[in-house]
């Protein structure tokens, strides 16, 4: 099982879409989204980051409007 999230900041909190996968080259379900503050993101990201990939949504930055 694999945990993918994508973050993207938007004003003063991360937005993180989760998806998961059975393996790598299977196609990723989402799963939900997650919002943090900015001050608590670090800490969160580092504790995701031990048990899921986690992926910085630079593409989509683009396509959203900021909130």
């Amino acid at each position: 099982m694999i945990i993918r999230i994508r973050y993207l900041k938007r004003g003063g909190h991360w937005h993180c879409r989760v998806f998961t996968a059975r393996a790598k080259n299977m196609t990723f379900a989402k799963c939900g989204d997650l919002v943090f503050d900015e001050h608590e993101w670090n800490d969160v990201r580092d504790i995701l980051q031990s048990a899921c990939e986690c992926v910085e949504d630079e593409a989509d930055a683009a396509q959203r409007p900021v909130t």
